[in-house]
């Protein structure tokens, strides 16, 4: 994995010990939140990350730069947005992650976005402690398929 990708995996990898050692709920749920945030962030740079440096590693420096900056702008990464996103690198791709993601690592992908979503609006969400672990643990399962299927 890359380094700076395996750094904020070991940064979120951590806070969670720390939350799950936590025995009041509402400090959990406050936790449950900031979590989402970061690991919705997570997704996001594991994107970007990925697929510009699988242009670096495949194109030449001009194409390489004009597809670091395009993936700036990569927000909300519901899994239907990378599917469609890396199908445009590789129509095969495509359909090998629609196959991969269908079900519940898609759903838990979705959820993470959908509630960071509902977060930075003030919005309420009933999102508990464990429900967030088992969708990062989901998450971790499409951030390493990505790097698999670009090669990075």
């Amino acid at each position: 994995m890359i380094l700076e990708i395996d750094s904020q995996k070991q940064r979120i990898d951590e806070m969670l010990r720390i939350a799950q050692k936590c025995r009041d709920t509402e400090i959990q749920s406050h936790w449950a939140r900031y979590l989402c945030v970061l690991i919705s962030g997570f997704i996001e740079n594991s994107v970007e990350i990925c697929l510009s440096e699988y242009s670096r590693r495949y194109a030449n420096d001009v194409v390489a730069n004009f597809v670091s900056c395009k993936l700036r702008g990569f927000q909300n990464p519901k899994i239907g947005p990378i599917i469609e996103l890396f199908g445009s690198f590789n129509p095969t791709w495509k359909s090998d992650l629609e196959s991969a993601t269908d079900g519940k690592l898609g759903d838990s992908i979705n959820s993470i976005v959908g509630n960071r979503h509902s977060i930075a609006h003030g919005q309420s969400v009933s999102l508990s402690l464990g429900s967030l672990a088992a969708y990062y643990k989901d998450a971790l399962k499409v951030v390493d398929l990505l790097h698999k299927t670009c090669g990075v």
